[in-house]
Parts: C-alpha cells; structure tokens; sequence
C-alpha cells in the first residue's frame, strides 16, 4: 500500500498557504518513493470546491487537501490526522528536510497495525512530542475518543493527549530516532553554527523562530 506522509495547517496562526507548499516540494525533492501528500486543512484556496463554491472531500493528485471537520484551535487539529489509516507519516509545517525522506515512509511501511512511533521530545519535561509520528493500520480510536473541552483543559499540548491515551491502552510508544538517525532540533543542535550536523535528515524548527523567518542559505534552498 503507498505510504502517506501528511501535515496540518489551520489558518490563523503562524503559517500560511506558502508554508504547506514548501513542505510539499521539499518532501517531494527528499523522496524517491512513491507517496501521497495529504495535508488537513480550512483554508479554501488549497481545498476542492464545487461549482458551488462548496468544499468537497475528495483527494487526488492534484486536489490532495483534505477540509478539517472539527473546530480545534491550534495545534488540537493535529488530532484529526488520526482519521488517516496507515501507513502514514506526520509532520508539522515547522520540519525541514535536509536528507531523505525515504527511511520515514519505508518504516512506516514496514509497521505491524500494534507499533506506534513518535520522536523523543527535545525539551527536558517531556518524553514524547509530535513532531514525527507513525503508524500503520486504523488508530482512529484516537479521534473518536478525544473530547476537545475536556482534554484540551486536561493537557497542554496534543502530544501530552496521544501519550497518556495510548499508555491508557498498554501501548508500548517507540522512538523514532531509535530507528531513524539525523533528526535535529533547530534551536538545540542548528542554530548559530552555520548549518545543520553533516548526517542531518530532518530539521525541527519547534517553537520559534519558524523556518520562514531565518534567513540561512541552507534553509532558503530547501524551503522555496
């Protein structure tokens, strides 16, 4: 089955139309393996619309947005990916590629429907963070047990939600970089030494700044 690598952007915040696009192409150059890019949006001028001006749930190569259902603020829509069944590789529009893409869709690929990933979180407080996950198989148990007023009071961040939920449920988390080698955070390993680690993949550009305001060469020539 082709593996999808997908992202979301609700408008409103930090990011724009230009950001998505920019991750597209810099998956798209990163990858030689056939795959589909879904990202999960509200903005109407990404989405497929009728003749009508109303928006249709419809992906194809060339419409491979797909409309948010569910009135969550900020990065809570990251919850709606769950509706995605696998093998699916997420990211958010603050990740840079600077190597390939390939072994994120091959692991993916290569996941039994029990096995979960997500990254090891960067900031000392916090075990697993969202910046990468990855699964195979139906987990939309996720959405369909999420209560936006509750959980959203309940934890800080949606990754906080996904954790305690899957723990809940005896599943045993995995770490990404476990298997993957070249995941870097900006700010800890990037910032201010003129350029990423030289075994570098990925780049997580977590918090600020986000990737649209630094103006190193090396992130200018793989977000355009």
């Amino acid at each position: 089955m082709k593996p999808t690598f997908a992202c979301v952007y609700r408008t409103g915040g930090d990011y724009n139309t230009r950001d998505v696009l920019r991750l597209k192409h810099n998956v798209e150059k990163r990858t030689t393996m056939d795959f589909n890019f879904v990202c999960l949006t509200d903005d109407t001028t990404l989405l497929l619309t009728n003749e009508h001006g109303v928006v249709v749930d419809s992906v194809t190569e060339e419409h491979w947005a797909q409309p948010l259902f569910g009135n969550y603020k900020g990065w809570w829509s990251l919850i709606e990916l769950f509706r995605l069944t696998g093998p699916v590789v997420i990211t958010g529009l603050d990740t840079v590629f600077v190597g390939s893409v390939d072994p994120f869709l091959q692991l993916a690929k290569s996941l039994t429907e029990e096995e979960f990933y997500m990254i090891h979180a960067f900031k000392k407080n916090e075990v697993w963070a969202s910046g990468f996950m990855i699964w195979n198989g139906d987990w939309s148990w996720l959405l369909d047990d999420f209560k936006y007023k509750e959980h959203s009071a309940k934890y800080q961040w949606e990754q906080r939600y996904t954790k305690f939920s899957l723990l809940k449920r005896g599943v045993e988390i995995k770490g990404v970089q476990d298997q993957i080698d070249g995941i870097y955070s900006y700010k800890h390993h990037c910032r201010g030494k003129g350029g990423p680690p030289k075994d570098a993949r990925a780049i997580l550009f977590h918090g600020r700044p986000r990737p649209g305001n630094v103006r190193e060469s090396w992130i200018k020539k793989e977000w355009k």
